[in-house]
C-alpha cells in the first residue's frame, strides 16, 4: 500500500496471497515442481558461474503485461544477438537474444521476454557487454586449490605417506642385482601404498644403511597458510566469509 498506516482491505488481502503464491510458485500454475527457491539456487550459480543471469518471461495469450510465469535459462548458452558488423539490434521488436545449445535449433527473444543480468558489468570494447564472472578472476586461485587436494590426496593413493626409507648400501661384495631391485619395488608397492600404509617405515638387510626423512609437516610445507591464503582470495571475492 502506499499509505503505509493504512490497513489493506479483503480485495488487497486477496490480491497479496495471489501476489505470494505467483512468486513462491514462479507461476500461476500451482501443480509445477520449480518455486522460487529452485529459481534463486539456479540464477545464483549461473551469476557466480558466468556472471550473467537469464530468466524467460512469460505472459498470457494477447498480453505483455500479464505475466504468467518466469523460469531461470540456462547462462551459458544465451548471448546478445549481433549483426554481421557486431552491432546489436536497435529496434523494439528486433529479436535482442538468443539461446543456441550446439546444432539444436536457435530460440530468439525480444525485449521483455527475457532478463538478462550480470553482476560486473565491464567497460572493455571486446567483451561486448558481457560481465566479468567471479569464477574467471580467481580461476588461478582455484586450480592451485584444486592441485593441492590432489598433492596431498596422492600423499594417500600413492603411499607417499611413508616416514622414510632406508638407503641401502649393499657393499662391494654383494651388489644388487636387477631382480633384486625389482622384488624390492614390488614388496614397496604392496607394503606402503594407500592409507593402509602410511607411517610406515621399510627396512631391508645391508652392509650399511642410513635413514632418510620423507615427511615433512604440514607445517614446515607451510600448507595450511597456503590453503588458508587460497581461501581467502576465492572467497572474498564471491564476497562469502572465510569462516563459513
Amino acid at each position: 500500500l502506499k499509505d503505509k498506516d493504512k490497513e489493506p482491505g479483503s480485495e488487497q488481502l486477496e490480491e497479496i496471497k495471489q501476489i505470494e503464491e505467483f512468486l513462491h510458485y514462479t507461476s500461476i500454475d500451482r501443480s509445477t515442481e520449480i518455486n522460487f527457491r529452485t529459481w534463486l539456487k539456479q540464477t545464483v550459480r549461473d551469476i557466480l558461474t558466468y556472471d550473467q543471469a537469464n530468466t524467460e518471461l512469460v505472459y498470457e495469450r494477447n498480453s505483455r503485461t500479464r505475466l504468467q510465469a518466469f523460469y531461470a535459462v540456462d547462462a551459458g548458452n544465451v548471448y546478445y544477438v549481433v549483426d554481421a558488423a557486431g552491432n546489436r539490434p536497435k529496434g523494439k521488436t528486433d529479436d535482442k537474444y538468443i539461446q543456441k545449445v550446439g546444432d539444436d535449433k536457435a530460440v530468439y527473444y525480444k525485449p521483455g521476454e527475457l532478463t538478462f543480468d550480470v553482476m560486473n558489468p565491464r567497460t572493455d570494447i571486446y567483451a561486448y557487454q558481457y560481465g566479468l564472472s567471479p569464477l574467471e578472476v580467481v580461476m588461478n586461485q582455484v586450480s592451485y586449490h584444486s592441485m593441492t587436494e590432489e598433492f596431498n590426496n596422492k600423499y594417500f593413493t600413492q603411499g607417499g605417506t611413508t616416514n622414510g626409507l632406508l638407503l641401502i648400501n649393499p657393499g662391494d661384495t654383494n651388489p644388487m642385482s636387477q631382480q633384486a631391485m625389482e622384488d624390492f619395488r614390488r614388496d614397496w608397492s604392496s607394503r606402503f601404498m594407500g592409507a593402509n600404509g602410511a607411517w610406515k617405515t621399510p627396512v631391508v638387510s645391508a652392509q650399511d644403511a642410513k635413514f632418510i626423512n620423507m615427511n615433512q609437516s604440514s607445517k614446515d610445507m607451510e600448507f595450511e597458510k597456503w590453503i588458508n591464503y587460497l581461501i581467502n582470495i576465492i572467497t572474498s571475492n564471491f564476497g562469502v566469509d572465510p569462516a563459513e
